[in-house]
């Protein structure tokens, strides 16, 4: 007699994606889901995005060093704001498909990072009578575009300040909230009545980041020939003020 035993520690993906947009742009990824198994299959969908490959990015970017004076509490204080406010940057509006032996479908996922950086999800196909099968998809965000262009004539070899009002509001961040928001009224509208943990879901979506009187920015500047501040602060002047 034998006695056999397995460990099943990760999946491997059919296919490995590489996309790339703009921070706040929408970008439709075509997923081509194929058929390989011997039968007609009825697939449930599960996006799993991997944050800890997001975490480990920011590290190694420097971006996640704690801020002077803060302690190990303050940090994750800090980190489940993060987590609770920002949304996933992949959306599938299906949850499951049909596909019949030897076929294949293409499953429009969408890519709408809210962070800069590399993006990775695994989207999981599982089907209870035949298996399950693995795509996994690396986005990457870039810069978002350019909103406003300083221009200015100046003598060689003196020294020159450009001064500009900048907007507090940013209008491609409110269009990408929007359209996530957009996105989770239809999902909610064809899940019908969903329990509580899922309408939870739905709201932090529905408010991927929650509106402040005030934010901090960090400036960096490419140039050598330009100096300015590192960062600055901003305030809607038209929130209502608290007493």
């Amino acid at each position: 007699m034998f006695e056999l035993v397995s460990n099943v520690y990760e999946r491997n993906s059919v296919e490995i994606i590489q996309k790339s947009t703009k921070l706040y742009k929408a970008l439709q990824i075509d997923l081509q889901v194929e058929n390989a198994f011997p039968q007609d299959v009825i697939f449930n969908i599960q996006v799993q995005y991997d944050r800890n490959q997001k975490d480990a990015t920011k590290k190694k970017d420097g971006k996640a060093a704690p801020a002077a004076g803060k302690g190990k509490k303050d940090d994750k204080t800090v980190a489940k704001k993060e987590t609770s406010s920002v949304p996933e940057p992949y959306f599938c509006k299906m949850e499951s498909i049909k596909i019949r032996k030897g076929n294949q479908v293409t499953l429009p996922i969408l890519f709408l990072p809210f962070e800069l950086g590399i993006h990775k999800a695994n989207i999981i196909f599982t089907d209870e009578n035949v298996g399950e099968v693995q795509y996994t998809i690396i986005g990457k965000s870039e810069l978002p575009e350019i909103l406003d262009t300083f221009t200015g004539d100046c003598n060689s070899e003196e020294p020159f300040s450009f001064r500009k009002v900048i907007n507090f509001k940013n209008d491609k961040l409110e269009q990408a909230r929007n359209q996530i928001a957009e996105q989770s009224k239809k999902v909610t509208a064809k899940m019908g009545q969903i329990d509580d943990k899922e309408r939870g879901k739905t709201s932090v979506l529905s408010n991927p980041i929650q509106p402040e009187s005030q934010k901090m920015f960090e400036i960096e500047i490419s140039n050598p020939f330009f100096t300015g501040p590192t960062s600055i602060m901003l305030a809607d002047l038209t929130a209502p003020k608290t007493q």
